[in-house]
């Protein structure tokens, strides 16, 4: 009664002041709205915290399907609830995101909903229906310090393609979404651009799109004052934290059957090019969030993993793609899509139809690449410019006494000195590309071929000045003859010699430029993990080397038993792989370099930490041995269980790896069923896809290949006719050779083409293979034609054109028989300067391609008028092609 009558005091003595109320919230929303530094770093943590918990959402919900389980909405909820409860998951949680879980809470407890009846409010609740295996969205909002975050994620179980086609539209329009909240822009603007975009796609979609496309995040959960729909006038700034949603209700699938979408992230808008995905660490890709429950028709022993049985004979609940091994325990489930459902027309059709879309983003990130002039090379180049080479750097430098009618070798100032009318002409060793020598009767050759711009040669450390007249003229070609069949000799040898010697500078200095100093290990004191007993590629000394690797704060170190380190800072890591024995007796972690160490006075990007089961007897009798044979079932046993052992080590310490490192060095395995054979390089070797590589780890080289640094990949030779294709990889780095991989047997075609659809790159196909140094030369030097037309569309259309003419090519006989290169030579050689000779025994040639449109692309310009050229009768005589360095294809006579 006091307060209401003070209540009434207090208002009367306002109103005598002729002062007014007024409501101060919006006021204090505004205020909050921009974050300061120090917020957003709790706003981050607080996105960790929500991908951590969504982790721990799906992997109960994938738990749930593959033991078919009947379990609650509710009860699952309250399970992911109660993790907060649990200290040691909490503990865990802790130090893997360098948090205090005691500013750790939930904005709302989390939501699971499933078997057609949604609610996409978020003050909607878990209800009391047992899970359904169709379309299961989950919500989870994370408070750190007070700071809320949001992240919603929806999972297909056996979805129908026009969910695929609206899931990835309404995916599409999200990432618009996100990239359109910039600074300076009106809300209601982003809004009505992303309803746009909608209706261009699918206009059905708008009726049963919610309210608003997402609102403001911070302190409160919505803040209502940075709402995104049409009405909101509000001007985004910088700092600012929005929860953007996509959420559309009462679709029905292709069978009748009722679902909804919806996919939410926390967003930090910035300055800088792209806005912060805070919650990007789950995956929303259509491959990553849908599963197929299938009946599985292969025997159990075929396969090294154990079944994870989903309460169905003979069913799995198959992820679309496979999650990394070291995260996931549903290993035994790994198959590609079209391994599931075979290879039909549909899937084919539907492949076509992600090809065709995956064209089209690279014509246009092409575009866009052009526009910032970073479409041939990003990195820096470390050519040396012509001008900066220079024999002697005055006249007084001239060499005196010379004799001026021969050849002389300056070894001091790396230069050749040659005869031209009468007078020596300096050439430094760097312009020379090669050097022949050919014995013609009485007289011996010697043939002199130079570096010249827009030449096919790889092997150039050259960088040309752009010419502008028309008239300037570039040697290419010097040839001497001479009776002193010994001097010729001699002189031979020693610009051979000299051109090694120089070569070899020049790879230092590039060598030493990317050499960079690591930052010094901290070591971490008290326990810290382990692994005993593992030996090292490359050896630190000696044939073999025996050691401990060990975990610190910042690093990974290996000792010897003599004393001897390696260090390795998990910033210098760029990819980690850890490949358990599986088939073999061997367990590996290996470690892919950003920047090379030295090791035996080598560089290396390559290290490598295994250990051996045991050494493998080899029966030597000859015996047939009895089915009940006790000891060599004893010794597979003991063998099968010295592996088990092995790998569990390895993974314990892998794991303890990651949460030491914070993510910072996170592995990857291979996917052995996903592998195929091939010949990277001299051997035949199995490769392996993992998440974000191609690689083979048991043989030396090691073959490593980034996916990130793939533009396209290329099959080559695939005709009915052939057991085995080709299958080549070009970089997103024009200046870089292309990857081939030879002798791929057919029957791998198929789960190649898939694999490379599942992670979103460009393939082409054709019949023949593409002389990939002259093309790349040729973007290289006119990019503007390049993308005229149509940048790799041009590989399409060949392939079109292959495919039409398949059916008469496999009537007729062909024009060229194939017969083995006499001298055997391989793609890559031992000798470094037999590279030189392959090159210009090929590398200028130019090959009769029934393709006119694709001579045009790689062929020199015949015209040009930039090189004065000097040919031989050696070369008008050649009558073959070369094909990669396999075989030689000669014409009937």
């Amino acid at each position: 009664r006091q307060m209401c009558i003070r209540d009434r005091e207090y208002e009367s003595w306002v109103a005598s002041k002729g002062y007014k109320m007024r409501d101060i919230g919006t006021l204090i929303q505004e205020t909050l709205c921009v974050k300061e530094a120090e917020e957003l770093e709790h706003i981050r943590k607080s996105g960790l915290l929500s991908v951590a918990f969504e982790k721990k959402f799906v992997e109960e919900v994938e738990k749930i399907i593959d033991e078919d389980q009947k379990v609650k909405h509710s009860d699952i909820s309250r399970k992911i609830e109660m993790l907060l409860d649990n200290s040691v998951q909490m503990v865990i949680i802790e130090k893997n995101l360098n948090i205090e879980k005691s500013f750790v809470d939930l904005a709302y407890a989390p939501i699971i909903q499933s078997g057609g009846k949604y609610d996409l409010k978020p003050q909607a609740t878990s209800d009391d229906n047992i899970l359904s295996y169709d379309t299961i969205i989950l919500s989870v909002a994370s408070k750190y310090h007070g700071y809320n975050t949001n992240i919603v994620r929806s999972l297909f179980i056996d979805p129908t393609p026009d969910q695929k086609a609206t899931y990835n539209t309404l995916l599409h329009a999200q990432e618009l979404l996100i990239q359109s909240l910039r600074p300076g822009v009106v809300l209601k603007d982003v809004y009505n651009k992303v309803i746009e975009f909608l209706k261009s796609k699918d206009a059905n979609l708008i009726e049963k799109l919610i309210a608003y496309l997402g609102f403001g995040i911070g302190l409160e959960f919505k803040e209502n004052n940075l709402t995104v729909n049409a009405k909101c006038e509000k001007v985004l700034e910088a700092g600012m934290v929005f929860n953007a949603v996509i959420g559309v209700n009462g679709l029905t699938t292709s069978k009748g059957k009722s679902y909804a979408v919806m996919i939410a992230d926390t967003v930090v808008i910035r300055d800088e090019e792209h806005n912060e995905v805070v919650t990007k660490g789950l995956s929303k890709k259509y491959d990553d969030i849908s599963y197929s429950l299938t009946e599985n028709d292969e025997p159990a022993s075929t396969s090294t993993k154990p079944n994870h049985a989903t309460g169905q004979q003979g069913s799995h609940a198959t992820k679309a793609k496979a999650k990394a091994p070291v995260e996931s325990a549903r290993d035994g489930a790994r198959k590609l899509r079209s391994d599931i459902r075979g290879r039909n027309e549909n899937e084919e059709l539907a492949r076509k139809g992600h090809q065709n879309e995956l064209l089209k983003r690279k014509e246009e990130e092409i575009i866009e690449r052009w526009r910032r002039g970073n479409l041939i090379s990003s990195k820096k180049d470390n050519k040396m410019a012509l001008q900066e080479i220079s024999s002697y750097r005055s006249p007084a430098d001239f060499p005196k006494g010379l004799k001026p009618n021969q050849i002389n070798i300056d070894s001091k100032n790396s230069s050749i000195l040659v005869p031209i009318f009468g007078q020596l002409v300096p050439f430094h060793i760097s312009v020379l590309k090669n050097v022949t020598k050919a014995e013609e009767g009485k007289t011996t050759a010697l043939r002199l071929n130079f570096h010249i711009p827009g030449g096919s040669s790889t092997l150039s450390n050259l960088k040309f000045p752009e010419v502008k007249n028309t008239s300037t003229v570039y040697i290419k070609e010097l040839s001497f003859k001479s009776t002193n069949t010994a001097a010729m000799s001699n002189l031979y040898k020693e610009i051979r010699d000299l051109q090694k010697n120089v070569r070899q500078q020049t790879n230092e200095r590039i060598d030493h430029n990317e050499l960079k100093e690591q930052d010094s290990i901290i070591l971490m004191k008290g326990t810290k993990p382990t692994l005993p007993g593992v030996m090292t590629r490359p050896v630190l000394s000696g044939k073999k080397s025996f050691g401990t690797l060990e975990c610190h704060q910042n690093g990974l170190r290996f000792q010897t038993k003599k004393g001897e380190k390696l260090d390795l800072i998990f910033n210098n890591i760029r990819f980690s792989f850890f490949q358990p024995g599986e088939g073999d007796m061997t367990v590996l972690l290996h470690f892919h370099l950003k920047t090379p160490v030295i090791i035996g006075k080598k560089k290396t990007y390559d290290i490598q930490f295994y250990c051996e089961a045991g050494n493998i007897a080899e029966d030597i009798d000859f015996r047939r041995r009895a089915r009940d044979d006790y000891d060599e079932i004893e010794l597979e046993e003991r063998e099968r269980e010295a592996i088990r052992k092995l790998n569990q080590e390895f993974s314990n310490f892998v794991k303890q790896v990651q949460t030491v490192s914070k993510d910072r060095c996170s592995f990857e395995q291979p996917y052995k069923d996903l592998g195929f054979y091939g010949s990277p390089n001299k051997s035949n070797v199995f490769l392996m896809p993992t998440d974000k590589c191609l690689v083979n780890l048991t043989e030396t080289p090691y073959f490593i290949l980034a996916l990130e640094d793939v533009e396209i990949a290329h099959f080559e030779r695939v005709h009915y006719r052939l057991k085995n294709f080709d299958f080549t990889f070009v970089f997103k780095d024009y200046n870089k050779s292309v990857v081939r991989i030879n002798a791929i047997p057919t029957e791998y075609l198929e789960k190649i083409k898939s694999w490379l659809d599942t992670v979103d790159i460009l393939f082409f196909e054709g019949s023949k293979n593409l002389n990939w140094t002259d093309l790349l030369a040729h973007i290289r030097k006119k990019p503007e034609s390049f993308i005229k037309d149509g940048g790799w569309r041009i590989l399409q259309e060949n392939d079109d054109e292959d495919e039409e003419n398949e059916d008469e090519l496999a009537d007729d006989d062909s024009e060229f028989q194939a017969e083995d290169d006499e001298d055997g030579d391989s793609d890559i050689s031992d000798d470094p300067d037999a590279e030189d000779d392959d090159d210009e025994a090929y590398g200028d040639e130019d090959f009769d391609d029934d393709d006119d449109d694709m001579d045009d692309l790689v062929d020199e310009d015949e015209d040009s008028e930039d090189c004065l050229l000097y040919t031989s009768d050696a070369a008008d005589d050649l009558l073959c092609v070369d094909l990669g360095g396999r075989r030689i294809i000669k014409k009937k006579k």
